[in-house]
């Protein structure tokens, strides 16, 4: 078995009163790309920070190679961190920004302009050296704070929302060149965002923190699928969920009691994961992508008819929202054709129908 790069350990950080981190603890593996995600003040740049030496734990350990560095300076430590800002200098050219980090490096000027000049091949910039930041776009500012921070070769490189201050066709431009880079030179990256589909589409694991602490840690795809609790599926992408009592199990399906809405099917297996017993109040979570709509009662096992309330059409697919009764909110419904099932040429205050199967649904505890 293999030991962690980075291993944290019972990590807490407090302000005066406030618990900005409670109790962490996990593992990063060599050459992940690893994202810290959640809401503001949930903790995620704290905890990044203590992993850079910015900010102490007031208790635990932060371990990377197997060596204890809670308490080291940054300099310190075999990391490297790109912020927000950049934080690249103005006053100074593209490859001296670059060399700037190799100044305390033992490394011969021959060596050092060697690295550089692959450095800005690596992030496309190799005609650029001789420009100043106020020459360049945001994305080629992002790409030199990056090539400065990899340039010294930390073990890991720690990223605080590298790409929040990009137009949005930039910033998904800038996610395949970070994740191509990532995988270019095999640093173990820590990347904190508040953007649950940036977290998604780089990522190989995500932790969602909230209110100081890790809720799950997941693949992206186990992080979309099987959120652990209701709070994680609430937050990654859009959810509908229908509360009520579970009242048992028929073969490979739980069976919910959903009040004034009825009975509801999930595939769910009582083996597996989270015990769930009858009597419970539980919450059944389904994806507006794996509800279908009509305007005939379909052959489905979870029906629900309803009216059409609002839609709105997004070029690549259509959201439409239907009231039903007993639902306190419109279940939202996406249609990725906009011609699937009429859903374009519907017109609202109709009566129409939602359906999903029972491997659509998600059963999930109510608190």
């Amino acid at each position: 078995m293999t030991t962690p790069l980075v291993s944290i350990r019972n990590v807490s950080k407090v302000f005066g009163n406030f618990h900005a981190t409670k109790n962490i603890t996990f593992d990063i593996e060599a050459g992940e790309f690893f994202s810290l995600l959640g809401p503001s003040g949930c903790g995620k740049t704290t905890l990044l920070r203590m992993l850079g030496g910015f900010d102490m734990p007031t208790s635990g350990e932060i371990f990377i190679d197997g060596k204890p560095c809670a308490q080291l300076a940054p300099n310190r430590r075999p990391t490297n961190m790109v912020f927000q800002s950049y934080a690249i200098f103005p006053h100074l050219t593209v490859a001296e920004n670059i060399a700037y980090g190799l100044r305390t490096m033992a490394l011969s000027r021959e060596e050092k302009a060697q690295v550089v000049k692959d450095s800005l091949a690596m992030i496309q910039l190799g005609s650029l050296g001789h420009r100043k930041p106020h020459e360049l776009s945001g994305g080629q500012r992002q790409r030199v704070a990056l090539a400065r921070a990899l340039a010294r070769k930390p073990r890991v490189l720690l990223l605080d929302e590298p790409l929040s201050a990009l137009d949005k066709q930039l910033r998904e431009d800038m996610q395949l060149e970070l994740r191509e880079l990532q995988r270019k030179v095999g640093i173990t990256f820590v990347f904190v965002t508040h953007d649950q589909e940036e977290a998604l589409a780089l990522s190989d694991r995500i932790a969602i923190l909230s209110k100081g602490e890790v809720i799950q840690i997941d693949t992206p795809s186990l992080i979309y699928e099987q959120p652990a609790n209701r709070e994680v599926a609430a937050f990654i992408g859009s959810m509908n969920f229908f509360p009520g009592t579970l009242l048992g199990f028929e073969g490979a399906n739980a069976v919910v009691d959903a009040g004034r809405v009825g009975r509801i099917l999930v595939q769910h297996d009582p083996n597996k994961g989270r015990k769930s017993n009858a009597g419970e109040r539980v919450v059944v979570a389904v994806r507006p992508e794996k509800i279908e709509f009509g305007r005939n009662a379909p052959e489905a096992v979870n029906r629900l008819s309803g009216s059409l309330v609002a839609k709105s059409y997004l070029g690549d697919r259509n959201h439409l929202f239907v009231s039903v009764h007993g639902v306190e909110k419109p279940v939202a419904l996406s249609s990725q054709n906009a011609h699937r099932n009429g859903a374009a040429a519907a017109s609202e205050a109709v009566p129409v129908w939602v359906s999903w199967p029972a491997e659509n649904g998600i059963l999930l505890p109510a608190h």
